[in-house]
């Protein structure tokens, strides 16, 4: 068996999901003139609590990542198969979205609701600007890890020079340097007398290392000479 047929065998199960809360992350934003309901199927002060425990679950998945990745490797390496950077990445960011719809299941059974009330409240209270500052956390970290939800302008065009292997290398490169930045930022935290695992360290780390990697993302994709945009428009 290749790599690569192993790495099929591991992301089988791994539903990519493209409707729900990542349905809402990677939209535009509705028409501010649009309103389909006069009133929310769900109170404002209930939707920030469901973002909000959305968004603290997911950073400890992404905190979790490269211990994820070490796994793989070693069930790769104990069946002798060597997975590349390539593929490892495909795997992670398959990983990421699999939770993340995991994660939204299980906040909507806590709040016993279902996704089409929370995507109807969450188009009631789009000019909410309380709102909408919890919504764009998550935002923010949906697109630090998989690089999409970035607004696309119908007259943008994927440059020439990205192909397939400029796509894989970015998104190698990303993941790479997401390590790195939690690895760094937990050291500093842990330095500057912060004790780990208490609620001012996980707050502390995750909204230093979430700004920290969205310049490092930025400065990635101008090394390839390339936009967040005219990356989300090249399919691979």
């Amino acid at each position: 068996m290749s790599s690569k047929s192993l790495l099929i065998g591991i992301v089988t199960g791994l539903a990519v999901v493209a409707a729900g809360v990542v349905f809402v992350l990677t939209q535009p934003a509705p028409s501010k003139n649009k309103k389909t309901t006069s009133s929310p199927p769900l109170p404002k002060a209930t939707m920030i609590a469901i973002f909000s425990k959305i968004t603290e679950m997911m950073h400890a998945v992404v905190l979790k990542l490269a211990e994820v990745e070490q796994q793989v490797r070693a069930s790769a390496a104990q069946q002798g198969k060597q997975l590349t950077q390539d593929e490892m990445e495909q795997y992670l960011l398959a990983s990421f979205r699999q939770a993340m719809s995991e994660v939204e299941q299980a906040v909507y059974r806590e709040f016993q609701t279902s996704e089409e009330q929370v995507q109807a409240a969450t188009e009631f209270f789009e000019d909410d600007s309380e709102f909408q500052a919890i919504l764009n956390k998550l935002k923010n970290l949906f697109r630090a890890v998989t690089g999409q939800g970035a607004v696309q302008e119908p007259t943008v065009e994927v440059p020439d020079h990205i192909d397939q292997d400029v796509v894989l290398r970015v998104y190698g490169e990303s993941m790479e340097g997401l390590s790195t930045v939690i690895e760094t930022v937990h050291a500093e935290l842990t330095e500057s007398g912060i004790v780990p695992g208490s609620a001012e360290f996980q707050s502390a780390l995750q909204a230093t290392y979430v700004e920290r990697f969205g310049v490092l993302r930025l400065e990635i994709l101008e090394s390839h000479s390339m936009s967040e945009v005219s990356l989300n428009l090249y399919k691979v």
